[in-house]
């Protein structure tokens, strides 16, 4: 079982515990992964996803782009989003596509 596995069982048991009825949807609106900003981000943002999708979480979200900055660099790059600031795509948006 997956670390999102387990936290999903563990906040439905909770759930279950109090009497909430019905199943609440579960929304992860802020979340990251391991190796952002770095040549692996595609892949270890597809097994994140992945995960989710197995652990049977209704929706979550990611940030689409970069952190902005009143002065950005050239062809900066900041490990957060899916796009520079420039507009250029990173390897988390061709996951998404």
């Amino acid at each position: 079982m997956t670390a999102i596995a387990e936290a999903k069982a563990a906040i439905l048991a909770e759930v279950e515990r109090t009497g909430l009825a019905p199943r609440p949807e579960l929304l992860v609106t802020e979340w990251s992964h391991a190796g952002r900003g770095t040549r692996y981000a595609g892949a270890l943002l597809a097994e994140t996803m992945l995960g989710f999708l197995e652990a049977g979480v209704d929706a979550q979200t990611m940030s689409c782009w970069e952190e902005f900055h009143p002065r950005p660099k050239e062809d900066g790059f900041a490990p957060w989003g899916m796009v520079t600031q420039q507009g250029r795509p990173k390897s988390t948006w061709h996951v998404h596509r």
